[in-house]
């Protein structure tokens, strides 16, 4: 859990709003250990793209794990990439995220950018009941694959202060067409899971099912 326990205290620390939040992640966690010294196992596949299915470790290079925090600088871009392994919490710890939301965005995308107008008021509202948040960015204004300015541009119109890395290969395609986006996932951290898949503009669905989900689970 690379960065989770740094969003979740930042979501108890913080007011709610838009671009409020402004983690300080412990160095332990930048540097992968979790604070522990040990690697998590991932779940064994087959992996799926469909709810239902588990999702691949997918890993981004380019990116920051706290963007804010470091002021978009594109000179700290994290050192090592960034993997669905971070985030995977498979003993249920309470004083972990339990849900993932993963995002994708592209500059060309309205419906993108409608989205992350409310994605730190999201996080603020939920993150201290187990949500994490993670975006890629994966297109620019012409649909050709992203460049770090353009996350640097992205980052900083949004005041992004949760986990954002490019995507430039599209990788996230094995879920949904580029055309589609946004594409957002709630995947379960307890055992990788797809809990929603929804493409197209999605709050309506997404956030009613987080609330619903978190509080199942007592959170």
């Amino acid at each position: 859990m690379r960065i989770a326990i740094a969003i979740v205290a930042l979501a108890v620390a913080t007011p709610l709003g838009c671009g409020s939040n402004t983690p300080e992640i412990p160095q332990e966690y930048l540097s992968g250990s979790g604070g522990t010294g040990t690697t998590t196992t991932y779940p064994a596949g087959p992996y799926g793209s469909e709810e239902g299915d588990t999702v691949s470790n997918l890993s981004f290079s380019a990116g920051w794990s706290n963007p804010k925090a470091v002021g978009y600088d594109l000179a700290q871009l994290d050192a090592t990439p960034l993997s669905l392994s971070d985030f995977y919490n498979p003993e249920s710890d309470p004083d972990l995220p339990e849900v993932l939301l993963l995002n994708t965005a592209a500059l060309w995308c309205q419906a993108c950018r409608i989205e992350h107008e409310e994605l730190d008021t999201k996080l603020a509202e939920f993150g201290a009941r187990g949500l994490v948040i993670f975006s890629t960015l994966f297109q620019d204004l012409q649909s050709q694959p992203a460049q770090p300015i353009h996350l640097q541009i992205w980052a900083e119109q949004f005041e992004v202060a949760f986990p954002f890395f490019l995507d430039p290969e599209y990788q996230m395609g094995a879920f949904a067409r580029a055309e589609t986006a946004p594409l957002n996932l709630l995947i379960d951290l307890r055992t990788m899971k797809i809990l929603k898949k929804v493409t197209g503009e999605g709050g309506s669905v997404i956030w009613p099912l987080v609330d619903e989900t978190l509080t199942a689970r007592g959170r």
